[in-house]
């Protein structure tokens, strides 16, 4: 096969269209166009897929837990795949790097639903080797490609960096880190010879989209919105976009991560790729007929313009933030500090913190503790409204650098719905609980007690990060007690850990297989809420694709001095976990049959209900591949009666997800 060529309409109800086919073993779109009658415009071409990854080795780190100590040494070995603070990237020595080399003979083009995908043979990079592929979605001006490779080493982490050369050169338009339009011409390379390494420039645009106009067009570049990014310490921007101009003055476009460490959290963790997995490294290119600001607008409105979408009926949450909040209060009580700018600017309704971190008199059970708390408590009352929350949440841990013993094994959350005053343990002389001028103070002890407290203050306790950082182990180390076994212990918390390109779900791996289990082993549901675990934000940073959030059914905002709707919602199942650009509505299962109505915005992949007998967990697919963007459905599902729990989930074609809280039948 020579050359092939496709059409497709896309969503700007243009006739679009690429002619593609193989050059000198290597895959080309010898052109992407447009027809408006029987005149055809060609935007850009030829253009060549390039890709390029970097490899490290994946090691496990006890991250000062004491559950991996205790490990036998091949358990503590597989925990390299769910471990947080490994930082392949920081041993050197070990770090290699491969261009993509093609030996491409053939491609072949599959129709599914709206979807064309021409797949190319013979991709070869140093420890991977596969195929690459070029997805073009019918009702839609958004193409895939990636390079789908697997390695037969063991232990392997990596990033990648791919893009198309061959565009013409013209100029860039992206949205700085002060939100300011910016219009440049690509820099020339500083040496004839920098085709590949040396001269690509990193781009620091905000959104994650770089965006070339052309003669008769324009081309957006950018990656996956949520899948791209794994778990860091902060969600600072390093410049996710790239270009390079090439001597014979054509330029590369493209989306890549960082090398090296530029600041604290950066964390360059990588993706996992187990052996013999297939990964897929994946960006998108939006094509306009129009200008640069049309083209942008294209790619942007997959993500909401990176704005967690509104729904009626429910409010936006965003959780686990140690933002020392009352220390930095207390210096200018009135300032709006930049992570709740931050915040509201990508949708937030309401943030629930966790402060007393690495701040206040945390290991103290008195006065000082007492008056660190109620700074807390009016830091958020100051600056919450009807329109926006801030919940004085939680995180207790034991720390063995300190005479504090936590009541509950590892990291707890607790979620309380008005401030609660409580210490986090307590002396011989002190009860349970003591009046005083502000209310009660709790002193903690013993599991019963923290129990105890949530009982009488309406509050509940649950697990973030489980299975990896401190909570390596848990909750398997403590699920016969008592404490776990009450409903008051809600559930767990998601964050997008380990970061696996073979998966197709945000939840694979770690957490699917850790909620499922609770479910399993419970005899009521175990609920999840989306978690982030991040620490103080700076207004330039670019938040959206870091982020998770908590759709909660909630009419309105609640109260700040007693949110208790909040609290009886989450505590009654009602929200759902998403990364935005998938909306879940009317959702009902009963025994046998499930239903919901599904919105979004990127194509979706696949819908699917997952169900348990309380041993074996499967699911219904449904495949949805006819889907096209911005679309709404009613869903159905039959599966087999006389199930424990089942719940729903919608993914779309960039790893986007929205989830269902567990139901019990």
């Amino acid at each position: 096969m020579n050359r092939e060529e496709i059409r497709w309409t896309g969503e700007d109800g243009l006739a679009w269209g690429a002619i593609l086919g193989v050059e000198k073993e290597r895959p080309a779109v010898y052109g992407l166009f447009y027809e408006k009658g029987e005149n055809r415009t060609i935007v850009a071409g030829p253009i060549y897929p390039e890709v390029f990854v970097t490899t490290g080795i994946r090691k496990p780190t006890a991250e000062g837990d004491r559950q991996s100590l205790v490990r036998s040494s091949e358990a503590f070995y597989e925990m390299r795949w769910n471990t947080y603070a490994d930082d392949p990237m920081s041993r050197k020595s070990e770090i290699r790097k491969f261009e993509g080399q093609f030996h491409t003979k053939d491609f072949s083009v599959t129709r599914k639903g709206n979807r064309i995908e021409v797949d190319f043979d013979g991709l070869d990079m140093g420890v991977f080797a596969g195929s690459y592929r070029i997805t073009f979605y019918d009702g839609s001006n958004l193409i895939k490609s990636e390079a789908i490779a697997k390695t037969a080493e063991d232990s392997l982490a990596y990033f990648y960096r791919g893009g198309f050369s061959g565009f013409k050169l013209g100029k860039l338009y992206y949205r700085n880190q002060d939100r300011e339009m910016v219009k440049e011409y690509p820099r020339k390379p500083l040496r004839s010879d920098e085709r590949r390494t040396d001269g690509v420039v990193r781009v620091n645009a905000r959104n994650r989209v770089l965006t070339l106009e052309q003669e008769n067009g324009s081309v957006s570049v950018f990656p996956p919105p949520h899948k791209f990014f794994w778990a860091r310490q902060n969600e600072n921007s390093v410049g996710y976009n790239c270009y390079q101009r090439y001597a014979d003055e054509t330029l590369f476009l493209g989306i890549r991560h960082n090398e090296r460490h530029e600041s604290d959290g950066d964390r360059w963790a990588c993706y996992n790729a187990p052996a013999q997995t297939w990964q897929h490294m994946p960006f998108f290119t939006a094509v306009s007929a129009e200008d640069a600001e049309s083209c942008r607008a294209i790619a942007m409105g997959y993500t909401n313009n990176d704005v967690f979408r509104s729904q009626n009926g429910y409010q936006r949450m965003l959780g686990h933030f140690h933002m020392s909040y009352h220390t930095f209060w207390e210096q200018d009580p009135e300032k709006e500090q930049d992570w709740i700018k931050l915040f509201k600017e990508i949708g937030c309704d309401i943030a629930m913190l966790c402060d007393f971190w690495i701040d206040g008199e945390q290991d103290d059970n008195r006065e000082a503790r007492l008056l660190d708390q109620l700074r807390y408590f009016k830091a958020c009352a100051m600056h919450s409204n009807d329109k926006f929350l801030i919940v004085p949440a939680e995180e207790v841990a034991e720390r063995q650098t300190s005479k504090q013993k936590s009541a509950i094994p590892g990291h707890l959350m607790f979620v309380p719905s008005k401030p609660v005053l409580f210490s986090r343990h307590r002396e011989p002389d002190q009860a349970f609980s003591e009046e005083t001028e502000h209310g009660t103070y709790y002193h903690w002890d013993t599991p019963e007690s923290v129990i105890e407290m949530c009982r009488r203050e309406n509050a509940f306790i649950f697990l973030p990060h489980p299975e990896t950082k401190a909570n390596d182990g848990y909750p398997e180390a403590f699920e016969n007690e008592p404490f776990y076994k009450n409903m008051l212990y809600w559930g767990m918390g998601f964050r997008y850990l380990p970061a696996d390109w073979s998966t197709r779900r945000l939840i694979d791996g770690r957490i699917s297989s850790v909620w499922d289990d609770m479910n399993n082993k419970s005899a009521h549901p175990r609920y999840i809420m989306g978690e982030l675990d991040t620490y103080e934000k700076e207004l330039r940073w670019d938040m959206y694709g870091d982020m998770n959030v908590t759709y909660v059914k909630l009419d309105r905002i609640p109260s700040s001095s007693d949110w208790t709707p909040l609290v009886e919602t989450l505590k009654a199942g009602q929200a759902y976990v998403a990364t935005g650009e998938i909306l879940l509505d009317d959702y009902q299962v009963e025994d046998g049959k499930a239903s919901v109505a599904v919105s979004w915005s990127f194509p979706l992949d696949f819908a699917e209900l997952v169900y348990s007998d309380g041993i074996t967990v499967k699911n219904v697919e449904i495949d949805m591949s006819e889907s096209v963007p911005y679309g709404r459905q009613q869903l159905e599902f039959d599966f087999p009666k006389g199930m424990k729990w089942a719940r729903i989930a919608v993914w779309d074609v960039a790893g986007n997800g929205a989830f269902q809280q567990p139901v019990f039948i």
